[in-house]
């Protein structure tokens, strides 16, 4: 359909209902393009309008992040000479561990007689604790409170128990005594050390002195302070026995 220039000079000069037109966005209106290589914040956008045409509105832009000339980087490089590395990685020979070195020659070099002192230490003072005291609440059967101590050789034995329930699991402790034929395993007792014994010095196991204990809340509190002589012992020890390779 062909339109005539009255037709299209109205629809050209066409006014908004409020009164306004296109002519009153002049070249003064019209925002800045942001450019990476200027500091305007803004950005003309260019939206339409259903029925006007479109219009022009200006929108906040993010900052521009300076380049790294304009800080003032400079790309250096800077050699680094690394230290050599004289050791030999590997377990330390002094320790005499081979192929043929059984779990127990493994297990004197961790657990080591100082060790085995701490614990009878520790342990026979907080059984020495508990019966001064006199707690109405007996850690220790009322007839072994006397004997509630460790010694050398006994503490040997209990870890060795201890270790044993860790390989072969029960209900109950007092199972691994137990002469009933569904459950009877003879370890335990083969070891040397009776149902009671073990379960009085389980009672009094100790590694640390309570006495020197920070309550909770208290500057000095330590969570691990009842393991901690242990654990610096085996990290010394960790150290000593095996040197790690370069990097």
């Amino acid at each position: 359909m062909f339109m005539g220039t009255d037709k299209f000079r109205e629809i050209v000069n066409d006014v908004d209902s409020d009164g306004g037109s296109f002519s009153e966005f002049s070249d003064s209106d019209t925002c800045k393009v942001n450019s990476p290589f200027s500091s305007s914040e803004e950005e003309e956008v260019v939206l339409p309008e259903p029925g006007r045409g479109t219009k022009r509105i200006c929108r906040a832009l993010p900052k521009r992040v300076n380049t790294d000339i304009e800080l003032g980087w400079k790309e250096r490089i800077h050699m680094v000479q690394e230290p050599a590395f004289s050791s030999v990685p590997g377990i330390n020979k002094i320790f005499q561990i081979t192929q043929n070195s059984s779990p127990w020659d493994i297990f004197e070099i961790f657990f080591s007689p100082e060790i085995f002192k701490l614990i009878q230490k520790e342990t026979n003072r907080y059984a020495k604790q508990k019966s001064t005291k006199r707690s109405k609440r007996a850690l220790c059967h009322p007839n072994l409170y006397l004997h509630c101590g460790i010694v050398s050789l006994q503490g040997i034995k209990f870890f060795v128990i201890i270790i044993h329930m860790s390989v072969l699991r029960k209900s109950s402790l007092q199972d691994y005594w137990s002469l009933h034929p569904i459950i009877h395993t003879p370890y335990a007792t083969s070891v040397g050390m009776s149902w009671d014994r073990f379960h009085a010095l389980l009672t009094v196991f100790h590694l640390n002195n309570n006495d020197a204990k920070a309550g909770r809340g208290q500057p000095g509190y330590d969570p691990l302070f009842k393991i901690w002589p242990v654990i610096d012992t085996l990290i010394t020890k960790f150290q000593d026995i095996y040197t790690q390779e370069n990097n």
